[in-house]
């Protein structure tokens, strides 16, 4: 086999040109989707390697063929179906809060955190002192875990209302609420519009506090241009609960689901649809230039006494199609649980019982979910959790769909502030144009969201893959 040196490559700067090591290339045909993705992390480098279905090299290939240390090479994914890690943020655009308490302003919570605030902006929050008690900054888990141990639901400082993590093998959300205010809590995955994207999580009654509680759901094809945010959001309501001491005013679990509606949202500004809910209930008159419900369904007779106390629920979504079912899946379901299609809609065939006029494409495809709080003011509040949490894209057609398993963590040195390692990401396929154009090659339609990541992430992309097809992708970011 022949090989000749790779050397057309062409960098898109994302951050400051730096020098490449060199590496082997041949080309090779056929389709256009991400075929595997390897990890490199050496000391001072964040180095994602994908190849298409048609290129001659595997990312392993790529990686021994750099000259790169093979113990070094970390997890391979097949790309055929992308799933999304829940329990790692670095690549998600995540709206929440920070207390002073914890962090006295901007720069002492990005030198604490690491956080890159192009995709994880910083709000700051600071709770009424009378209504804490507890002096000490809490995280979420710690939150939830001193309200097992007092009265539940009391209201801390938090470091954050959002929390990530693993538990018993699956990703799980957390979200806790505020004292004093009626915030809009909520992060997405920024996909592309196209492939078919498939959401389960578990409602659990107990995991569910409803004393401030709005509405807590999904917000799915969904993006943000000039800091506002369009597409759709998928939101349930719970009937509160009896509290068990007393008839206290303490927050208590639901008892029940009162309905789940479909909005569509339109240049809702991010700040004001952040700072306050009631961008998010349509029946106000801030919201309805901004909030459309195309679709509300009464679930008051469903009572967790008696069934879906522990309910999956299951989102399939692709720009013109949704469905959304739900299932029992506590004690009581038994050998044969109980499932029900809450919603299902289209905007393709008028003649059918599901089509839905205003459901059209919105030209995003972003996904995560969404907690929205009631105003008040006392030393109670709300929490919220999506358990066994998955989800996962199929059928994708952008050449950088890789990009949802590049984690570009920073490295904490030590002073306790973090700082990035470069990052790069390594895109290989085959280059050759035929009869009907390039076999690979960048599709504004299916790669402006992942171009827009890598910018905002600040990560180098190398790639042999011709950019003069696209019209005007120098807007997104500059190719040298």
């Amino acid at each position: 086999m022949k090989k000749c040196m790779f050397k057309k490559i062409f960098v898109l700067i994302l951050t400051v040109m730096i020098g490449v090591q060199s590496f082997l290339f041949a080309p090779h045909i056929q389709a256009m989707e991400m075929s595997d993705i390897v990890s490199v992390r050496t000391v001072d480098r964040d180095i994602m390697i994908g190849t298409t279905e048609n290129s001659l090299f595997s990312s392993e290939d790529v990686a021994k063929n750099m000259d790169l240390d093979s113990a070094l090479v970390g997890q391979s994914y097949k790309m055929s179906t992308t799933n999304i890690d829940a329990t790692d943020l670095s690549n998600w655009y995540v709206y929440d809060h920070y207390d002073t308490k914890a962090y006295e302003d901007e720069l002492a919570w990005e030198n604490q955190t690491g956080y890159n605030k192009n995709l994880r902006p910083y709000y700051e929050f600071s709770e009424q002192v009378g209504f804490v008690g507890e002096n000490q900054p809490l995280d979420v888990d710690e939150a939830l875990e001193k309200s097992k141990e007092s009265t539940e639901g009391n209201v801390y400082f938090l470091k954050e209302h959002i929390s990530a993590s693993s538990e018993n093998g699956n990703a799980a959300m957390k979200f806790y609420g505020y004292g004093t205010t009626g915030c809009s809590d909520f992060l997405f995955y920024p996909a592309q519009e196209t492939g078919t994207k498939k959401v389960e999580y578990t409602i659990n009654a107990k995991d569910v506090k409803t004393h401030s509680l709005a509405q807590a759901g999904f917000l799915f094809n969904c993006g943000i241009t000039d800091e506002k945010l369009s597409g759709y959001a998928m939101l349930f309501t719970f009937k509160a609960g009896i509290a068990s001491v007393e008839n206290d005013s303490r927050n208590v679990s639901a008892s029940g689901i009162q309905s789940v509606s479909i909005y569509k949202i339109t240049n809702l500004p991010l700040d004001i649809a952040h700072e306050d809910s009631n961008y998010f209930n349509p029946i106000m008159l801030v919201a309805q230039q901004y909030l459309t419900e195309l679709k509300k369904v009464d679930l008051s007779t469903i009572a967790f006494t008696n069934h879906f106390d522990i309910s999956n629920i299951e989102m399939q979504i692709t720009s013109g199609t949704l469905k959304v079912r739900m299932t029992e899946a506590g004690l009581q379901a038994g050998d044969n649980p109980e499932t029900m299609t809450l919603v299902e809609m289209q905007n393709m065939d008028s003649s059918n019982e599901t089509y839905c006029e205003n459901y059209t494409p919105s030209g995003f495809g972003g996904f995560g979910p969404i907690v929205t709080y009631q105003h008040h003011a006392c030393m109670y509040t709300s929490s919220y959790i999506y358990s066994n949490l998955k989800m996962s894209i199929a059928e994708s057609e952008s050449v950088l769909s890789g990009l949802s398993n590049a984690d570009y963590t920073r490295t904490k040195v030590e002073n306790g502030q973090y700082v990035d390692n470069d990052k790069y990401f390594i895109l290989i396929g085959d280059n050759k144009e035929g009869e009907e154009g390039y076999k690979d090659c960048f599709k504004r339609d299916y790669d402006d969201v992942y171009l827009e990541m890598l910018k905002k992430q600040e990560v180098i992309l190398i790639t042999n893959l011709n950019i003069d097809n696209v019209n005007k992708l120098s807007d997104i970011a500059p190719f040298v």
